[in-house]
């Protein structure tokens, strides 16, 4: 099953389609017409159903936890630019070549 924005006398509808095999060929069947696509964005009715149906998917479960910044971290690596930015800070000795200036920073700033 899957979603379908149908066009039909200069609107767009949204429909729950399903495929099924007839006599050797594809066929598509309309299981619901949900409304017309545009009122369903402007109500957020398409929003309040696809939430409702994500409860029913470990998957989508899982990605609307990550949206919401609810769901646990539970190991955290880091690659790409982080990881290269950090070990060349670190081998470059840019952190104590910054202590340096602001300590000496400091004491010119009493004298």
């Amino acid at each position: 099953m899957f979603f379908r924005r149908k066009k039909s006398g200069g609107h767009a509808y949204l429909q729950i389609v399903e495929n099924r095999w007839d006599k050797g060929k594809v066929r598509q069947r309309v299981i619901a017409t949900l409304g017309r696509f545009d009122e369903l964005l402007a109500s957020d009715q398409l929003d309040r159903l696809l939430a409702s149906g994500s409860r029913f998917s470990e998957k989508l479960a899982v990605l609307w936890a990550h949206q919401k910044a609810t769901a646990p971290v539970l190991r955290r690596v880091s690659i790409g630019p982080d990881l290269l930015f950090r070990r060349l800070w670190r081998d470059l000795g840019v952190g104590e070549v910054i202590e340096e200036v602001v300590d000496s920073a400091e004491i010119l700033a009493v004298i």
